[in-house]
């Protein structure tokens, strides 16, 4: 079912979207519905903290949208264009949740993602909107843009590096537990993650680079705490993002 509600506001229109999704949904989607109630401690939220808005843009120029979001227990994020999947998809990582099965977790942080039209022209038009979903919850931010021509020509050639499409700027978890932190890029890419000394992540021990590029970190101290690099790049180029972990005791229960 979807709810749109179009309100004419300050002269431009705005829309504000409750939706489902189920379309968009998978497995995973159950599953992490079943562990979250297991295991989280904390009431779920999940909130887009930075939105889109309506806005004309000239044609030729590249244009980056950005979406960020609020989230516990763990989000993902996926773009659509008038309504058709064009970035991401509302699949869950269940590596950690599956770790850390029985276990109460806390599973927050910020997430971020970003959609790079390069090169547009008039028929890219249209309606784009960023939908996230926790398992629990699915919200999304729409707005109409408009490419308005420039005149000028445009100068891509369409081979470049990946650039990374969405991670975590931070992830908040329990001491003890694992935690993933997101990092994907807009096609395939070797990843590269290093930490705060600037030493490299290998796959091994309580490390794991995942294939879609995500780090998982298994039973976390205080000692990884501090910001984790993010890099992913091809022949043609790389780009890198930030995350930063947050570890911390759970509160006793009395």
């Amino acid at each position: 079912m979807n709810l749109l509600l179009l309100c004419l506001v300050a002269g431009s229109l705005a829309y504000v979207s409750t939706t489902t999704y189920s379309r968009y949904h998978n497995a995973s989607a159950h599953e992490s519905i079943v562990l979250n109630a297991q295991q989280l401690r904390e009431e779920p939220m999940l909130k887009i903290t930075s939105g889109l808005e309506q806005l004309k843009a000239l044609t030729e120029k590249k244009l980056v949208l950005t979406c960020d979001v609020l989230y516990r227990p763990a989000a993902t994020i996926m773009w659509t264009f008038n309504e058709l999947p064009i970035q991401g998809d509302l699949e869950i990582s269940m590596e950690d949740k599956i770790i850390n099965m029985d276990t109460p977790v806390y599973e927050a942080g910020n997430l971020r993602s970003t959609l790079t039209i390069d090169c547009p022209s008039t028929a890219d038009t249209g309606v784009y909107r960023c939908i996230t979903t926790n398992g629990i919850e699915t919200v999304s931010s729409a707005a109409w843009i408009e490419f308005v021509s420039s005149g000028d020509e445009c100068k891509s050639n369409g081979i470049s590096g990946p650039v990374i499409t969405q991670w975590s700027y931070s992830r908040f978890e329990y001491k003890g537990n694992a935690a993933i932190l997101v990092c994907r890029a807009d096609r395939p890419a070797e990843w590269i993650w290093k930490n705060a000394d600037n030493e490299t992540i290998e796959t091994g021990g309580r490390f794991e680079i995942l294939p879609n590029g995500d780090l998982l970190i298994q039973n976390i101290s205080f000692a990884d705490m501090g910001p984790y690099f993010c890099t992913a790049r091809n022949e043609f180029g790389e780009s890198g993002e930030v995350t930063f972990l947050y570890p911390f005791s759970a509160p006793r229960r009395f």
